[in-house]
């Protein structure tokens, strides 16, 4: 949810600074709040690695992706069929 919230404040912004003040907050409230996000763990993960093999072994990069890839399909599917859902009703009205 945060995520859309970024997006939707961010395209409500008229300047570039405008934008950038709008996704600060939402994007400090996901990193914070310790979300998963397969985009955003496959560089974490591989710089992990890179920096020390033994510490991030393959197998745990690949349970970590496929469990964050997993609910990113799952919870972005719900945002995005609630939020069509409410659209088309709004827009039926």
């Amino acid at each position: 949810m945060l995520v859309y919230l970024t997006v939707w404040m961010a395209s409500g912004a008229e300047t570039v600074a405008g934008m950038i003040v709008a996704m600060t907050a939402p994007v400090t409230l996901f990193v914070v709040a310790g979300f998963q996000h397969s985009v955003a763990n496959m560089a974490l993960l591989r710089l992990g690695w890179a920096l020390d093999p033994a510490g991030v072994p393959l197998a745990g990069i690949a349970h970590n992706l496929a469990l964050s890839t997993l609910g990113n399909l799952i919870g972005g599917g719900a945002i995005a069929l609630l939020l069509g859902a409410g659209h088309g009703a709004l827009k039926h009205r």
